[in-house]
């Protein structure tokens, strides 16, 4: 039997857990594991929560519960496209759930177009809703390549496929990496706001309805989410775990 990974700092145990004066790891949960790096679920359920029926790429999502349903907002590849097209063909699907947060999820609209991805659904302290994403959303529903009767191709047979927005249409186009709504259901509407770049958003909600945002190695803050943000914090991750880090999670204290 192999013995466990010693460890010699806290980076050792990936930051989820103490480094105990024996050398090992103490894992705070959910994590698991010589080093901290494994998250523990309860078995899933043999059905996806969404995205089999149809058939479709999806990538990540959040999920919002009204009291009633679960609202699942997740990242989908139009056009039958896989994930490697995300950089055009990425929309934000809603999709609903009555039976509890596992799903399955039935689709109700498409909440953002493209081009947008990784989608951080919020609530906000006024009971209003926000969706913090890469991308503009000035696209169609149904923008980037059409793969649906294709087999994915490599080079510039590819992008023949694509068939940009007309440039009336941009004209007149506007976005946001910001969008809000009354209502779970939409419409979505772009907010103006000075949060800039921010790749990989990850939202907080404080009790007294400060707007806390991480990503590109900065934490953010803002009394509303038109800004002006400022960043309070950063957290660059030279001398850490060796890895590539993308998808931050904020968690509440």
């Amino acid at each position: 039997m192999l013995a466990a990974l010693a460890c010699s700092s806290d980076l050792d145990c990936s930051l989820n857990g103490v480094c105990s004066s024996g050398g090992t790891c103490s894992c705070d949960k959910p994590w698991a594991g010589a080093a901290c790096e494994q998250m523990t679920f309860k078995p899933a359920s043999v059905q996806p929560a969404y995205g089999t029926n149809p058939s479709v790429t999806t990538w990540g999502g959040g999920v919002i519960f009204d009291g009633r349903k679960h609202h699942l907002f997740a990242s989908r590849m139009a056009n039958g496209c896989p994930l490697a097209d995300w950089t055009q063909n990425s929309r934000i699907d809603h999709a609903v759930s009555s039976n509890g947060v596992e799903g399955p999820y039935t689709f109700q609209d498409v909440a953002i177009p493209t081009w947008s991805h990784n989608a951080a659904p919020i609530t906000l302290h006024d009971g209003s809703y926000a969706i913090i994403h890469i991308g503009t959303g000035v696209g169609p529903a149904d923008g980037g390549k059409n793969c649906s009767s294709l087999v994915e191709e490599e080079g510039p047979t590819a992008a023949q496929h694509y068939t940009p927005p007309s440039a009336k249409w941009l004209e007149a186009a506007v976005g946001s990496t910001i969008h809000v709504s009354k209502s779970l259901d939409g419409p979505w509407e772009p907010l103006p706001t000075t949060l800039g770049g921010c790749n990989n958003p990850a939202p907080w909600v404080h009790p007294n309805g400060t707007i806390f945002v991480g990503c590109g190695g900065a934490f953010k803050r803002a009394e509303s989410l038109a800004g002006p943000f400022t960043t309070v914090a950063s957290f660059p991750m030279s001398g850490g775990p060796e890895g590539h880090y993308e998808d931050p999670q904020v968690m509440p204290p």
